[in-house]
């Protein structure tokens, strides 16, 4: 399997938070493709969905939005977060 070095919706996610996440990002950015690429090879797929990339994108950020390792409950914030006008993971996820 050859790692997938693109994943762009993946990327407009976190471009749009790039102020919350700082000098993080592209450790953070790093993190989500290894996840994602593992996901790949572990699914057998050689690009995983946009809910995939989407919900790979949000799963940590919390981290950063809400300034807590207990990242868990900024979780529950994502349907507010991919619903409101303007965000850029809104066009994606409908």
């Amino acid at each position: 399997m050859n790692p997938v070095l693109e994943f762009p919706i993946t990327d407009e996610i976190l471009t749009s938070f790039a102020l919350a996440v700082g000098t993080d990002l592209q450790g953070y950015r790093n993190h989500i493709y290894r996840v994602l690429n593992f996901y790949c090879a572990l699914s057998g797929t050689e690009q995983p969905g946009e809910a995939v990339q989407i919900a790979a994108a949000f799963h940590d950020l919390g981290i950063w939005t809400d300034n807590t390792l207990d990242y868990l409950p900024p979780r529950f914030a994502w349907p507010r977060i991919i619903s409101t006008p303007g965000n850029a993971a809104t066009s994606i996820a409908k």
